[in-house]
């Protein structure tokens, strides 16, 4: 279930005393999905589908960074791709050959996903992915389980934003140790290997 903006209002207004309508905590609102995406506790899944001879494509607006990449054909999955050895360098002169088959090796410029070799028949590459927030306070990404995190952080950014130190000094802490709570419950990624 979705966290409601309503809901966060009534919270704010509530435990700061004031009535502050939905666009005056606007950026409070999106100040704490910031942080808290800062935190890798958003991620999403993109399917992007290769033609041969395809050596990138463009990763999602909200890409932040990669959890796991996999190459796969006719539904047989292939091993996770790993980064390219030597880096971007390395691999624009492998790259000259112009080689084509089974992507084992990508490099991530300029938000497009690079892969090595080229595509040498129709892969869809799967990206799972740590992912931004979007920048908006009216849909909020984050499910039920982070009502606790996100209504604290709102009041805290608010508080913050606001000046007023007396609230800023309650709020703090309790939204920091809510964050953390919430970042020890969602089971860590198993990043892909690094080179």
């Amino acid at each position: 279930m979705a966290i409601l903006k309503a809901d966060i209002i009534l919270f704010v207004n509530d435990v700061l005393r004031e009535a502050y309508s939905g666009t005056q905590l606007d950026v409070a609102i999106k100040t704490c999905l910031a942080d808290l995406s800062k935190a890798n506790l958003l991620t999403a899944q993109d399917a992007h589908v290769l033609t041969t001879g395809d050596k990138s494509f463009a990763l999602p607006d909200d890409f932040k960074q990669e959890v796991s990449i996999v190459p796969s054909l006719n539904s047989i999955s292939y091993s996770p791709l790993t980064p390219f050895p030597g880096g971007l360098k390395a691999y624009k002169e492998a790259m000259a050959t112009s080689p084509a088959g089974l992507p084992e090796y990508y490099v991530i410029y300029k938000k497009y996903m690079h892969i090595y070799p080229g595509a040498g028949a129709a892969y869809t590459i799967t990206t799972e992915y740590y992912k931004h927030h979007a920048k908006t306070a009216d849909a909020i990404e984050f499910d039920d389980n982070f009502t606790n995190a996100v209504n604290f952080g709102t009041a805290y950014f608010k508080a913050l934003f606001s000046k007023k130190s007396s609230y800023v000094q309650i709020w703090r802490p309790i939204y920091k140790e809510e964050k953390a709570e919430m970042v020890a419950l969602i089971p860590e990624q198993p990043h892909i290997v690094r080179g």
